[in-house]
């Protein structure tokens, strides 16, 4: 990544966060403070899933240390694009900044890969239900959240196929779909604040 500490930061890197900051629209004074922040926090410029699940525990400190673990397992592959078990300050600022500022189905197509465990563009009943159940804590009443597994699935998965798309998880979340619109709500509550 070219990266480097502190505030003297390499050609390579101004060049990289200035395309970050032309793409996302994301003002340069912002884009650097968030650089240099994750600089601190990751000195070798990569956040590894433990440190990610760490981080997660401590903007959620409700949950247990258990179900922490188990929505930072499903929240990781949204910001590990590359799938090399780390996250480096594009994936991570990429991502935040899809969840932060784009359109609603852009968001639901990255909220997909949650739930697309095998990243086969397709989610099984076995995949949504290992979901839904480590995401259940997210719910008000966990049981409820854990519950709602076979409607949802049912919700979503109009051609009857036993397997949902992309396209069929974002038109039940956009429709007038009340399970699937629950859960994106809950695990939508991950991203933003």
């Amino acid at each position: 990544m070219g990266a480097t500490h502190g505030k003297h930061s390499s050609t390579k890197s101004v060049s990289f966060l200035q395309d970050f900051s032309d793409s996302s629209g994301l003002p340069m004074v912002d884009v650097t403070r968030h650089y240099e922040d994750w600089m601190e926090k990751n000195p070798k410029g990569m956040m590894g899933k433990t440190n990610f699940i760490e981080n997660l525990g401590k903007v959620n400190p409700s949950f247990s240390k258990a179900d922490v673990s188990k929505i930072g397992e499903h929240a990781f592959r949204v910001f590990d694009t590359d799938h090399d078990g780390k996250i480096n300050f594009l994936e991570f600022m990429v991502v935040y900044n899809i969840m932060a500022w784009t359109d609603p189905q852009t968001i639901l197509i990255k909220m997909f890969d949650i739930f697309d465990v095998d990243k086969d563009n397709m989610i099984t009943k076995s995949e949504m239900k290992s979901v839904v159940t480590d995401l259940a804590v997210l719910f008000k009443d966990p049981t409820n959240g854990k519950n709602c597994f076979d409607k949802t699935f049912a919700e979503m998965d109009k051609n009857e196929d036993n397997k949902i798309s992309k396209e069929e998880f974002v038109a039940a979340i956009l429709g007038d779909n009340r399970y699937s619109q629950a859960l994106s709500m809950r695990v939508l509550d991950l991203f933003v604040e």
